[in-house]
Order: structure tokens, then C-alpha cells, then sequence
């Protein structure tokens, strides 16, 4: 009955339609169930990465802690196992890349920074392959500094930097358009050419000149002002440049019919103000309010001499960002703006140190308290302790300001730990911001018109997957329904079977797949001897608008450069084998058929010189038949005696061999062990006539002959976790230990874990440097709600030693 109705209307024109209680129930429904079924078919997942610093010269290590939560409540994730993690230059070219292994959505690991790269800014970007799905704005991004120190650097002196006067100016109606005769909330942007606000003045202009508003930003380059457009009048904007004369800049076009919205908070509630021209004076709209995906309110109202006012409760809104979007009758959107409620119950996190001053190689207690307003009291904490300098970031992104605040809005927000402080003019530069940037997890239209988004990559809720595809080696078709193997050589050896799909895509899940491995990928050459495998980069070649800022260093900073450099090569030169060492990942020593109904450890038996005989002497349970020249094996199943008709699987150093001829000519004085799976065996999409599986005595790479048409190539598994090193001066010698410890990252810790009362404690030891250092925590809870604090300490010269 309801999409009856609901048809009709669509048929006679809602906007004329005179509808009841029930029409407007309907609607609002459908304006529901459209959104909420759009979220469930599409889950969206954040990624945030926390590391130690944001500034490194080559040679150091990334340290990072990674996380993946559900985006609208902001909890672990538990659909993707893996965050694929690439750090890039400003021409998105990726110069570290890195799967990341997660349990319970959480992940750690450290990278290296090579010697070869140039000195510059760079992106540290991550995602899941589920949100390769989705627009790249939406994965994680943050900028970090490498410096070079064995290359020449290019510094620049500040005062003799050159004024540039380009001057990006964009203006943002509220609500989303200017209409004629309608006074409407005007927010700006200004920045220049490397995306950093300017503080700058202007006035808005009609065609003769004549200046109608003033303008000036309020911080960070943003602003906002009040506007009426009159009837057939165009406007421009005029600003000041950066070397004091003026500018033109282009003005939004206002329609001559339309909507506008206008928002105020007052005693808890916000009142969403709606007017209009050009529209039925009584017509319907709605106002639809969601945060982060969840719905909660859908609300319709009459226009009343076109205009009427909807009031929000405050408190029932969630932490974070609030969409607010209205529609018209046809449930057309014309209006939307965001809305940011302060955080109220995040993580609160304390901390108390064992003294008040530090020396150098002296032990530092940290007793760590969390809770939150839940009275939850465990929390999942990442930690770093490092020093100092002019070359740190004076406000580094943390978890609190992306997943609250940056990860929902589009591009680059600068200072966004400034929207959660107690200035006076935070709540107006807070409305500003949201004004000026906008929504980006959707459009409107992808959710009422119910049209499926294509989805190329699945999620890896799993472990890793490896993706290929299947082409005819003469032709450009793709191979449809052709069975496929991915081997893992060696004693402990892994295979993968597939079969392609109708566009030739094969999916071969890797599961716990650590390091650096060859794998080899083909078809059955005595089935499909004309298709082969290609495999396909894991990494998105997709990337996001923002811009990686300019990289700039003035001479006076030489000094710290030099530094850094030495307490690097030291760290390097005394602690190489220790600072970074890998958390080993206990593989399953077990292969994928489980254990085999027969094996033969062939340095227990006689041993012949010829594989025919060893087959034919040792192995019962597999005949050795010769047709037209060519060896087959047949497998008797152990269940019943019956012989089965093809030929087995073959299997050398867990790589398929389709040819039983190369088998048989295999010199039996190489192989160690032969087990038999003598039964059907079945394995995903491939079935196996039983299995014949030869072990080596254990090389390095797979140097067997098999088919030109297999793919033998080098790949990079997901990296190991990696234990930070921090030695220990416990005792006399070790304090007196005439090895120097020039360390700048004190402590690193991906994984700290407060207990049912909120508490955990950790310890470390100064290095030999003075100096102003930060501790800095940011933490999750299995609830969702995230927090950060920092506290800065000093370690001073020890007079008295």
C-alpha cells in the first residue's frame, strides 16, 4: 500500500499534492529506511594512525600505532584485518609502503626510512581495501617531515622570501545557495597558495563598484558575514593582497528562486530556519538529521508565507558532526549544513610522574589513570616519549581531532586541536568551519535513488587478499571459470586455489601473510595451457585533493639538522641490532590438507636411484600407470578402496606440478619426505582426486622447471610487528656504561592497557640528552570513545654527578 501511495504521488506531483498526516508519515519513513538501508549496505570504516613524531631524518623509524574503527559508533572495526599504510611525496609517489596485520581493529609496526629519499613533507596515508571502494578523500592522511641530512639541503632565509599574492578566496553560503531578496549567513575561506590561512580584510561589490559588505577573518583564514542579494544585481569580491593593494575575486551567483537556511542555538535547542521564494507558499519540507550515519531525527513541517522554524534538542545529538539536510516535498534536497556538538564523554586521561625533575640515565615512572563518562575505565593506549625541538610540529593531529573532527569533513583542516579548546572565539570559528567545509561519506543522490554502488574490493575480514586476473595468452579475452593456484615454497609451504570469475578476477586468501616470500601463480597447464595469472597492485592508485604543503626550512634550524643526524648514526652504529628487532609472527607449521593418511620419510627406506621405483616399491596407496608415453598417478581412496579416476594433485615444496613426467624424472636423493592424502579432497572452489605431496630438503627459492606460463614473482607479505628497544641503567655499571645514548625518542609503546580501574603503569630511562621532552597518549576504548593528553617534562644536566 505504501509504495502504491507512494508511486501515485511521485506521479501527480508531490509539490501540488495537498498531503495528509499520512502522507507526511510516509515520506518521512521513506526518507528513513532509504538512508538507514544506504548505511547497512555500506559500512563505513576510519582509519587513524598515530605515530611517535612528526619530523625524522633518514635513517629513523616510523613508529606507528594503527586503528580501525566503525564509523558511526567509533568502535573497533571488525570487518577488516588489514590497513594498507603508504607514506608519499608531494607527486604521490609512494616511497614507503606496508600492510599492516590487525586484531580486533588494531595494528603496530615500524618502518624504516631509507637513506635514498630527498629531504621534504610527505603524507602518511592509510585505508582498508573495503574503503578502496569509496572516494579517497575519505582515508586517513597526516604530514610528517624527512630531512636528508647526507644531501645537500635547500634552505631559504626567511626574510628574503618572496610575497606572493595568489590568494585562494571561496565562499559558502549557509545552507548551500544565495537567493534573491533572502538575507542568508555567508562563511569564506582564504588561503593561500600552499593552503595556509591568511588573515586578510575585503568587501563585497555590486557591477558599478559600490561596496555593500565588509569581511574579515576571525582565525585560521576563515570568516563569515551577512548578505541580502538583490534582483538582478551581480556581485564580486574585493580583498586585500599580501602586499597591501587589492584583488578581485568571484562572488556566488544568487538564484532567483530557491531556499535558504539559517541556524541558531539558543537554551540547548538549535532552530533550523527555513525560507523560501519562488515556492508554493504552504508547500511541505522535511529536515533530516543524522551524526556520522546514524539517524535521529526526520521531521516535516508546512511553510507559512514561506517560511518555518524546526527546533533541535542539543542533548539529543551525539559527540561530533551533525548533518542537517532539508527537503522539499519531493524529497529533493535544497538546503544542508553541518553542525559540531563539543565532545562531552571522551576519554580523559591523567597522568603522574615518579619526580618533578629528571637527569640523564635516570628511570621515569608513569602512572596512567583513564575513564570516561560511561564510568568505563579500560582503555587501549598508544605512547611516545621524545624530544623537543624547533623542527616538531606545534600541533600534531590526534586521535581526538581526526575521528571527531577531520575524518568527517573535506580537506585540509588546519590547527584542528584549536576547535577543542576554551578560546573565547572557538564556538564562532567552530560555526565557521563547518560552513565552510562539507560532507563527503555520501551524496543524496546514491541514497533516494537506491542504486547500487559498484564494489570492486571486497573486504579482508579474513587476512590478506591477493587479487589477480586471468588472460588468454593470445587474445584479449579474459579466462571465465579457470582454476588457479598461488604457492608459497618451502618446508612450512602455503597454496591458494581460485577460480575467475565472469571478468577473469581471481581472490586467493593469504590469512596470517607475513614478510618478504616468492609466490607462484599459474593455471593447470594440462587443462588450461593458454590462460595465465597476473596479479594486481594492493595499494590505491586513487588519491586524495589536499595537497602536501610546501616544504620549507630556514638556515637557523642547520644546528638541530646536524643533531638529529648524529643522534640517528649513533643510534644506528650502537643499538642496529636491537632498536627495531621483529616480533616474529608463529606461522602454522601444519600444510592446508591437514594431516596426511600416509607418510614416508624417505631416508628410512632404501633409497632407489629413480622416483618410478620409490612409487611403485613404498607407496601403495598410489599406482603409477603409463599412458601414451606420459605418467599419470591414480590415488586409492582409503575410504572405500576405490580407485580414483584423475590424477591426483601434485605437490613439490607445496608448488603444483601438472606434469607427473617432471615428477617422475625428479632425482629422488633431493626429496625428504612424500605424504599422501589418499581420499577426495576439496579445497574452496577446487576439488582434488587425492593428493601427492614431495618435500625437498628445504632451499631458499623454488628452482624446479614447471610451465613459462607461471608467474614467479617477489612479494611483500604484511610487515612485522616490531619491538621498540630502550636500554635499562639499572644498576651502577650500567649507568657508568661509557656507550653514548644519544637517543631523541625515549619510550614507544603501541599497546597499553589500563586495567578494570582505569590504571596501568609504565617505566623507562633518559638518554644523555638535555632538553624539554613530551609525553603524549592517545587511547580508545572498547566503547568508542577516544582521548588524548600530553605533558611536557625536561631532563637536565646532573651537576652532582
Amino acid at each position: 500500500m505504501n509504495k502504491i501511495f507512494f508511486l501515485l504521488a511521485s506521479i501527480i506531483g508531490l509539490s501540488s499534492f495537498p498531503l495528509g498526516l499520512y502522507g507526511q508519515y510516509n515520506l518521512s519513513n521513506t526518507l528513513k529506511e532509504k538512508f538507514d538501508t544506504y548505511r547497512n549496505d555500506y559500512f563505513q570504516e576510519k582509519v587513524y594512525v598515530h605515530t611517535d613524531r612528526s619530523f625524522y631524518v633518514t635513517g629513523d623509524y616510523v613508529w606507528m600505532k594503527v586503528l580501525a574503527v566503525e564509523g558511526t559508533t567509533h568502535t573497533p572495526s571488525a570487518l577488516s584485518k588489514v590497513v594498507y599504510v603508504e607514506i608519499v611525496d608531494a607527486n604521490n609517489t609512494a616511497i614507503v609502503q606496508a600492510k599492516i596485520s590487525l586484531e580486533k581493529g588494531r595494528g603496530n609496526t615500524a618502518l624504516y626510512l631509507p637513506a635514498s629519499l630527498n629531504s621534504g613533507n610527505y603524507t602518511v596515508r592509510a585505508y582498508t581495501r573495503w574503503m578502496k571502494n569509496f572516494s579517497p578523500e575519505l582515508y586517513f592522511s597526516k604530514n610528517i617531515s624527512i630531512v636528508n641530512t647526507f644531501k645537500p639541503l635547500e634552505t631559504r632565509d626567511s626574510s628574503a622570501s618572496k610575497i606572493n599574492n595568489d590568494i585562494d578566496l571561496q565562499f559558502f553560503p549557509e545552507g548551500g545557495d544565495l537567493v534573491e531578496g533572502l538575507k542568508s549567513k555567508v562563511a569564506f575561506r582564504m588561503v593561500d597558495k600552499n593552503g595556509e590561512s591568511l588573515a586578510r580584510e575585503g568587501y563585497i561589490c555590486n557591477a558599478s563598484n559600490d561596496t555593500l559588505a565588509a569581511f574579515e577573518t576571525l582565525k585560521l583564514g576563515i570568516g563569515s558575514f551577512y548578505f541580502t542579494p538583490t534582483q538582478g544585481e551581480s556581485y564580486h569580491a574585493i580583498v586585500r593582497d599580501l602586499s597591501g593593494g587589492f584583488i578581485e575575486k568571484t562572488f556566488p551567483k544568487a538564484k532567483a528562486e530557491g531556499y535558504v537556511m539559517e541556524s541558531l542555538v539558543e537554551e540547548g535547542k538549535i532552530k533550523i530556519r527555513i525560507k523560501s521564494k519562488g515556492i508554493s507558499r504552504d508547500d511541505l519540507v522535511y529536515l533530516f538529521v543524522h551524526t556520522r550515519n546514524k539517524s535521529h531525527e526526520v521531521k516535516s513541517q508546512s511553510l507559512a508565507n514561506g517560511e518555518t522554524t524546526f527546533t533541535i534538542d542539543m542533548q539529543g545529538l551525539d559527540d561530533g558532526i551533525s548533518h542537517m539536510t532539508v527537503f522539499d516535498s519531493r524529497l529533493m534536497p535544497v538546503c544542508e549544513r553541518l553542525y559540531f556538538k563539543q565532545p562531552v564523554n571522551t576519554l580523559h586521561i591523567e597522568t603522574k610522574l615518579n619526580a618533578k625533575k629528571y637527569f640523564p640515565r635516570r628511570k621515569m615512572i608513569v602512572e596512567i589513570d583513564t575513564k570516561d563518562l560511561n564510568g568505563n575505565a579500560r582503555a587501549d593506549l598508544s605512547i611516545s616519549a621524545y624530544r623537543l625541538d624547533t623542527l616538531q610540529a606545534k600541533d600534531p593531529l590526534n586521535i581526538q581531532d581526526y575521528i571527531l573532527l577531520t575524518s568527517d569533513l573535506v580537506g585540509a583542516i588546519e590547527s584542528p586541536g584549536y576547535y577543542f579548546s576554551d578560546d573565547k572565539d572557538v564556538v564562532a570559528a567552530t560555526d565557521n568551519l563547518m560552513l565552510t567545509h562539507g560532507w563527503r561519506r555520501f551524496n543524496w543522490k546514491q541514497v533516494l535513488d537506491s542504486e547500487p554502488l559498484k564494489l570492486d574490493f571486497i573486504p579482508e575480514f579474513r587476512g590478506h587478499i591477493i587479487e589477480g586476473t586471468v588472460h588468454h595468452l593470445t587474445s584479449a579475452e579474459v579466462g571465465v571459470n579457470i582454476a588457479t593456484y598461488l604457492s608459497v615454497a618451502g618446508k612450512q609451504f602455503l597454496l591458494r586455489g581460485s577460480k575467475s570469475n565472469r571478468e577473469g578476477k581471481v581472490y586467493f586468501e593469504m590469512g596470517n601473510f607475513f614478510g618478504d616470500r616468492q609466490l607462484i601463480v599459474q593455471t593447470n597447464t594440462q587443462v588450461d595451457s593458454m590462460y595465465a595469472v597476473t596479479l594486481d597492485h594492493s595499494f590505491s592508485d586513487k588519491y586524495s585533493s589536499i595537497k602536501t604543503p610546501e616544504f620549507n626550512l630556514t638556515s637557523r634550524f642547520r644546528s638541530e639538522l646536524l643533531k638529529r643526524s648524529v643522534n640517528m648514526q649513533m643510534a644506528n652504529a650502537y643499538y642496529d641490532n636491537v632498536q627495531a628487532s621483529r616480533v616474529l609472527f608463529r606461522s602454522d607449521s601444519v600444510p592446508f590438507f591437514g594431516s596426511s593418511d600416509a607418510h614416508y620419510r624417505l631416508d628410512s627406506y632404501t633409497r632407489f636411484p629413480v622416483m618410478e621405483e620409490v612409487m611403485r616399491e613404498y607407496v601403495p596407496s598410489v599406482f603409477v600407470r603409463k599412458r601414451k608415453g606420459d605418467f599419470h598417478f591414480l590415488v586409492v581412496n582409503k575410504l572405500n578402496s576405490e580407485v580414483l579416476r584423475k590424477d591426483p594433485l601434485i605437490l613439490l615444496d607445496g608448488v603444483p606440478i601438472f606434469d607427473t613426467n617432471k615428477v617422475m624424472a625428479l632425482d629422488p636423493l633431493l626429496v625428504e619426505n612424500l605424504d599422501v592424502v589418499a581420499r577426495r579432497y576439496y579445497y574452496g572452489p577446487l576439488t582434488f582426486d587425492g593428493i601427492v605431496s614431495y618435500t625437498t630438503y628445504g632451499k631458499e627459492s623454488f628452482d624446479f622447471p614447471i610451465s613459462s606460463n607461471a608467474l614467479i614473482t617477489d612479494y611483500k607479505g604484511m610487515e612485522f610487528q616490531r619491538e621498540f628497544f630502550s636500554p635499562v641503567y639499572e644498576t651502577k655499571e650500567q649507568k657508568n656504561n661509557r656507550i653514548p645514548d644519544f637517543r631523541d625518542l625515549l619510550y614507544w609503546s603501541p599497546s597499553v592497557h589500563t586495567d578494570e580501574n582505569g590504571k596501568a603503569l609504565i617505566s623507562f630511562y633518559t638518554s644523555d640528552q638535555t632538553g624539554s621532552y613530551m609525553l603524549n597518549i592517545q587511547g580508545l576504548t572498547d566503547d568508542g570513545n577516544v582521548g588524548s593528553m600530553s605533558y611536557q617534562f625536561s631532563v637536565d644536566e646532573d651537576v652532582n654527578n
